[in-house]
Formats: C-alpha cells, structure tokens, sequence
C-alpha cells in the first residue's frame, strides 16, 4: 500500500514538473502525458486509500490525522495554484492546464476527507430519521415457453444484423470507390 501511495506521489510530482521543464512551445503537446501522471499517480493513491481490509490507509493516530491533512491540502493547494503559476497566454490554455492538474486537486480534497473525525463527516452528512423503506421490484414480464414471439426474435435479431452488416460493406465499398475515382 505505501509502496502503491508513494509511488502515486512520485506521479503527481513528474506530472506538476512537466509544464516547468518543457519549452512553450511543446506545451499542449505533452500535455496528455501530463494528465496521464497525474490521473494515474490519483488512482494509485486511491486505491491505497480504500484497499481491502487491512491494507487501507486509515488515520488511526493524531499524528497520521494532521499528515494526512497536511499533505492533502498540499496537493489541493498544488493542484489549484499551478496553472495559474505557469504563465500561459490563454485562458484556454489555462483551462487544459487546470484540467490536466484536477486530479491532484481531487486527490488532496480526498485526503482532507479521509482525515476527518468520523463524528464531524456525521454532522456534515446529516442524519436521516426516516426508516428505509423495503422496496418492492414489479414483476418481470417473461414470455411463456411456447410463444410465437420467443420463436420469431431470435430469427428477426439474426435478419437485423445480417442487413446491418450489408449496409456496413456498401457503404465501405462506396467510399473505396469514391475515393480511387478522386484520385
């Protein structure tokens, strides 16, 4: 798990590196490769966060509580303010970098709320007095065993895909030959 979270890290900090290191001009170019560290630096620590059982990042003491808290607010801070560092010339510009940076931004919000107390996320939730409910499901219509129509459906799926398929080749056909003829 720590393994998976650090390395997560390591992700999210190439990631915020990129627009540093690559020149203006090749910036919307690496772009893709900036998101892809960083959604994927995101899912690693996610999943360290909710791993099975025992292998889940819970806050147990004071001290891993104010760390958590500490490095989430980091990494939202981060997130947030990094676009607006990276000097860009457009507001579009600005709204890909905010983009490709939103998953720090969502994983350091994630850890902030993994840190608090479960007593303040039950006052912040609510609480509901209203028993649940049992739901009833309507019943399933099904067709009876010697149906006409559970005989015929089969067959009219099977007529539907075979013209499907057919309009599908006249229409490659057509355009292969537009095409050779414009050439």
């Amino acid at each position: 798990m720590w393994f998976g979270a650090g390395f997560g890290l390591a992700l999210l900090g190439m990631g915020a590196s990129i627009p540093f290191v690559v020149p203006a001009r090749d910036q919307t170019e690496v772009m893709v490769i900036t998101l892809f560290f960083e959604v994927t630096g995101a899912m690693l620590i996610w999943s360290a966060l909710t791993g099975p059982g025992p292998s889940r990042a819970e806050p147990r003491t004071s001290r891993a509580r104010t760390g958590m808290w500490v490095l989430g607010l980091a990494l939202a801070v981060v997130g947030l303010g990094l676009p607006w560092i990276r000097s860009t010339a457009s507001a579009d510009g600005r709204f890909l970098w905010m983009s490709a940076f939103a998953p720090m931004t969502l994983i350091g919000v994630a850890l902030v709320w993994r840190a608090i107390p479960d007593l303040w996320k039950d006052r912040v939730r609510g609480v509901d007095d209203d028993p649940v409910q049992p739901i009833r499901k309507a019943p399933v219509a099904r067709l009876s065993a010697g149906s006409i129509t559970r005989r015929v459906l089969p067959v009219g799926l099977v007529i539907l895909a075979a013209a499907l398929l057919a309009a599908m080749l006249i229409a490659l056909i057509a355009t292969v030959l537009i095409a050779g003829l414009t050439l």
